[in-house]
């Protein structure tokens, strides 16, 4: 762990270096086994930063003075108060799972933030899955990941498991006509293998009586401000719905919903045209009259007043 730790500070220092790019960082990030650890986000930011200083440069002109230093002024700040922020959330992990040292000895075990299930879909944790873990695949599973584990010995091809909270599947809900699911005491590793697809699962606010609370402290130009803002607040975590109405992985969905669907006719095609083109004009009518209004009394405010007697 403190190799880890100080392998990623090093890693943020190689990303301040004059002439440093993204290739090179993952290439060095490699060479530290730190990866997944610092915030590729801000190392890009830190990368245009540096190329929009050399281009004035290179094109003779002055420079800023917001642009008078190496590393821009509120990445400068932010490791300076927020120095945690710069790095994945992962930086400080957890122990190695004993079930997966007894099952897997001689490996080398190590979490990762994140894991690419297939092209449109990565998986981190708090995200649900549907897995199976018996062959033939005949009973389906839904859980919430708690942490992602690579599991490598020297020249075999890594495996990766998926600590996974089991949640149960539950009736129908009647306000929501979707599938739902609760929480369970269980909790599994998933080997990535057997994982179908992950699945798009909403908090059963209409169960929870969630409140809009002002929590949220607002932003203002990357500071915290004294203004707080409505923020939806769950009342607990047990109860989910499976959102029927997912684009991603539909078929998943459906099968796992065992909810029918009454699939939409030509008639009810043309209703719905008809009555989305009727509510987009309504609105574009209000834009325009909220415009009007606004340039109106904008004229009035500039206008002279010894012109008006």
């Amino acid at each position: 762990m403190e190799q880890t730790v100080e392998n990623s500070k090093k890693l943020w220092t190689c990303a301040k270096e004059p002439l440093m790019n993204l290739e090179k960082l993952n290439k060095k990030s490699s060479d530290l086994a730190v990866r997944d650890q610092i915030n590729l986000t801000f190392c890009k930011q830190l990368f245009d930063f540096q190329e929009k200083k050399l281009n004035i440069l290179q094109a003779g002109e002055e420079l800023p003075p917001d642009m008078d230093q190496d590393v821009p002024q509120v990445l400068v700040d932010m490791e300076k108060n927020e120095y945690k922020r710069m790095f994945s959330p992962y930086l400080q992990l957890k122990a190695t799972p004993e079930d997966l040292k007894i099952a897997h000895p001689g490996y080398n075990i190590q979490q990762i933030s994140e894991l690419n299930l297939n092209e449109k879909h990565v998986l981190k944790k708090n995200y649900f899955i549907l897995f199976n873990i018996t062959h033939p695949q005949e009973v389906q599973h839904i859980g919430s990941i708690n942490s992602i584990w690579k599991v490598q010995k020297p020249f075999h091809q890594s495996m990766y498991f998926i600590h996974t909270t089991l949640f149960q599947k539950a009736n129908k809900n009647s306000y929501y006509r979707m599938r739902e699911i609760r929480r369970t005491p269980h909790s599994t590793f998933v080997n990535s293998q057997n994982i179908e697809a992950g699945l798009n699962v909403q908090h059963n606010c209409n169960r929870g009586e969630c409140k809009l609370l002002e929590t949220r402290i607002a932003t203002v130009e990357r500071q915290k401000s004294t203004k707080k803002t409505l923020e939806l607040t769950h009342t607990n975590t047990d109860h989910y719905i499976v959102n029927l109405a997912s684009l991603s992985s539909a078929p998943s969905h459906r099968k796992f919903s065992d909810i029918v669907v009454d699939s939409a006719g030509p008639l009810n095609w043309v209703d719905a045209m008809h009555d989305g083109s009727k509510k987009w004009g309504t609105n574009v009518e209000k834009k325009e009259k909220r415009a009007k209004n606004k340039a109106s009394t904008s004229s009035k405010a500039r206008m002279d007043p010894d012109l008006m007697g």
